[in-house]
Order: structure tokens, then C-alpha cells, then sequence
């Protein structure tokens, strides 16, 4: 059984307001767990033929790294908040796909709308973790009883997990130590893939960035760790790569994060590129 105090959860962003208006629509893919309540307006999620809609009142999550075309209708607010959740070793902890109408409780939006408030002393930075807590508690209980599939801890290949260990240990950016993974597993780079999309349902290439994003995130935990100093831990080059790095990985900067994501625009959490409508 999962232990689930075991979860690593991070909030890449956090806003209330009004979305960018999408024009001729935007094609998303966010590494998280994007979770709306539509406060006022509709948004349309378009996936190859299929379409969703949802409205005023309706909240809804979308799978992480789900590609979507995504239009607001003008006028529309929401309240937004984007989750990460993984095992320690880096592993997803649940699997939709498809958007998931989850219920407007107050325990899930109580979290969400504190999660706007950056902290300012360290008893708000305590609120503020409590709140995250309680809010990816109450998410995951709803995703799971929406039907989404809960994944368990990597188990089994013991060959693998001493690779996950390796990976752990050090989170760094730049190519996987091959080297260090062979002499721990004993197997061979494209044999360590394949054990990893068995056992977690993706590469593990993937797995280490996982474990990449949630070290930085627990260092931007600490106000008193710089962003020049974070980069030389995590093996960047520089502060400048390292930003470059985390936004491609979700969507924000390193601040937007550390900030708890409070003002940031709807446009933060979307990758750039545009297509018309098919």
C-alpha cells in the first residue's frame, strides 16, 4: 500500500483573473495538473475530434502534459492551480485521460484560493504549506473517484530502483549519468528504459526531471537559497539556464513559483505556439 505522506507535492502556479484571450485558440501542454473553477464565462477543450465544455460553476482538472487546443469565452474568470504530485522516486501517482469534472468543495477550493497569497513571515509559509497539503489531498481523493488510476511506488525490479537511487541522489541537469546507471543496474541504457516505462509509465529521462523539478522546488522553498546559487547545485551553467530549464518544464519561472504563483497570467502556463482552429 502507497504511504502516501511519501508524496512529494509541489504548486508550479497559482492565479485568480482573466485569461488571455485565445484568438484563433492555443495549443497547450503543461507538465502538471492544471485545475480550474470556471467562475464566470465557459472554456472549450478541443483534442483531436473530441470536444469538452464547461461552464460557470464547473471545475475541472486536466491530465499532466495532456495536449489540448483551449478556447475561454470572453469575459470568463477562473481560478486556477497547478499541481505536481510523484513518489519519491520520481513516479507519477495517477494516470487520466481526459478532463475530470471534479466537485466544488470547499476543500479543495479553500486550499486553492489561500495558494494566491504568497507568504510574508514564516507562520504564512506554514499556512501555506498546510494548504498545500490539504488541497492536493482533497484533489487526488476526487481525481481518484472520478476513475483515474492510481499508480504505486516503483516495485519490483530491484535493478531498477538502483538506478531511481542514483538519479536521486543527485538531481542534476544536463545527460544521465549512464556511466553511474550501468555500474548500479548492471543493464544498459535503452534496458533501463524499457524497465522504466513498464514499471512508471514513462522514460527515464523523464523520471530524472522529475526529480530535478522536485529539488528545485524544495530548495525555492528556502527564501534564504539564491537562484545563482540553486543553478550551481543542480549542475546549470548559469541562473539564466536554469530559468530557461524550469519554464519549459512548467510553464513559470523559478520567482513566478517561489512567489506561489499570486497575479500570474492564465498565458504563464501555456506553451507558445499557435495554430488555427481545424
Amino acid at each position: 500500500m502507497p504511504v502516501w505522506s511519501d508524496l512529494a507535492v509541489s504548486v508550479s502556479h497559482a492565479y485568480a483573473g482573466t485569461p488571455m484571450s485565445t484568438g484563433d485558440g492555443r495549443w497547450v501542454a503543461p507538465w502538471f495538473f492544471s485545475t480550474w473553477l470556471i467562475q464566470r464565462g465557459a472554456v472549450d477543450l478541443r483534442r483531436g475530434q473530441d470536444l469538452w465544455s464547461f461552464t460557470s460553476g464547473a471545475v475541472v482538472t486536466m491530465p499532466m502534459g495532456w495536449r489540448r487546443l483551449q478556447r475561454f469565452a470572453p469575459g470568463s474568470e477562473i481560478l486556477s492551480c497547478a499541481w505536481r504530485l510523484s513518489w519519491p522516486d520520481g513516479s507519477g501517482v495517477v494516470d487520466f485521460d481526459r478532463p475530470l469534472e471534479l466537485s466544488p468543495s470547499p476543500s479543495l477550493l479553500a486550499p486553492m484560493r489561500r495558494l494566491l497569497r504568497p507568504p510574508h513571515d514564516a507562520v504564512e509559509e506554514l499556512e501555506l504549506r498546510a494548504a498545500r497539503a490539504a488541497g492536493a489531498a482533497a484533489w487526488l481523493a476526487q481525481v481518484l473517484a472520478a476513475g483515474a488510476k492510481l499508480h504505486q511506488p516503483v516495485q519490483g525490479d530491484e535493478r531498477l530502483r538502483r538506478a531511481i537511487a542514483v538519479l536521486a541522489a543527485e538531481p542534476r541537469l544536463g545527460p544521465l549519468p549512464h556511466d553511474h546507471l550501468r555500474s548500479a543496474s548492471g543493464l544498459s541504457p535503452v534496458q533501463l528504459d524499457r524497465l522504466a516505462l513498464v514499471a512508471t509509465g514513462c522514460r527515464l529521462r523523464r523520471l530524472a526531471d522529475r526529480l530535478i523539478l522536485a529539488r528545485i522546488d524544495g530548495l525555492l522553498a528556502d527564501p534564504a537559497r539564491h537562484l545563482a546559487g540553486i543553478a550551481v547545485e543542480l549542475g546549470a551553467t548559469d541562473a539564466s539556464h536554469l530559468v530557461k530549464w524550469y519554464r519549459r518544464q512548467t510553464g513559470v519561472t523559478p520567482g513566478q513559483a517561489r512567489r506561489g504563483g499570486a497575479g500570474i497570467a492564465a498565458s504563464s502556463s501555456m506553451l507558445p505556439a499557435r495554430r488555427s482552429l481545424p
